[in-house]
């Protein structure tokens, strides 16, 4: 039937196997989920993770390198793979899988973040780091974590005014977002403006 089909139960059962640490019948259970979505990535990303847990990344390669077989696109499997690459001291392989999927897909924000980042843990320049991840509010405004990962990037590459240019402009893009004013709020203290930071609230019309 098509409930037997519904991946629901087959993941509570997966999820309690890891937590308990049983890694082996955890296993078993991806098998089943696996014959019931031959076609799905999202099996072999998941035994991925179990071999993973028990170290053994040659599987968990294999494993992701079949979720691939399945969705080239699909970016779990490919930051599981860079992920892998970094444990294995390989950061610019990892990098590279991160930016062939983005040719690939250019407005994938979530890859956009993640190749930021590796950059970040390269030691790239401020100015590469950052761009990623404008691109990436440029491809979705109204995700406030992306805002909220460009304003943080670019405190901690001590560029405030950055900072707080990106905080108003993520700020007027979502104004009702209690994370994003709080940002701009503790950024406009940082560059000097603590006599504006108390009225951010009553600025962009959240007061009571």
């Amino acid at each position: 039937s098509a409930d037997d089909q519904s991946p629901t139960a087959d993941l509570a059962l997966i999820s309690a196997r890891r937590r308990a640490r049983q890694f082996d019948a955890a296993l078993k259970a991806i098998e089943t989920l696996i014959k019931k979505q031959p076609h799905h990535p999202m099996g072999y990303q998941l035994k991925a993770q179990v071999l993973t847990q028990r170290n053994d990344l040659e599987g968990a390669r294999q494993a992701l390198d079949l979720a691939l077989t399945k969705d080239p696109t699909y970016l779990p499997a490919v930051l599981g793979l860079a992920a892998i690459d970094m444990r294995n001291q390989k950061p610019d392989l990892a990098k590279q899988r991160i930016e062939d999927l983005v040719k690939k897909q250019p407005t994938n924000a979530q890859a956009l973040v993640s190749l930021a980042e590796l950059n970040a843990e390269a030691g790239m320049p401020p100015k590469v780091v950052t761009e990623y991840i404008e691109r990436a509010v440029q491809v979705n405004p109204g995700d406030t974590d992306i805002w909220a990962a460009l304003i943080d990037q670019q405190l901690k590459f001590g560029n405030v005014r950055g900072a707080l240019a990106a905080a108003q402009s993520a700020v007027t893009a979502n104004p009702k977002s209690v994370q994003l004013l709080d940002r701009l709020g503790r950024t406009e203290m940082r560059n000097g403006q603590a006599d504006q930071a108390p009225c951010v609230v009553q600025r962009f019309g959240l007061r009571h």
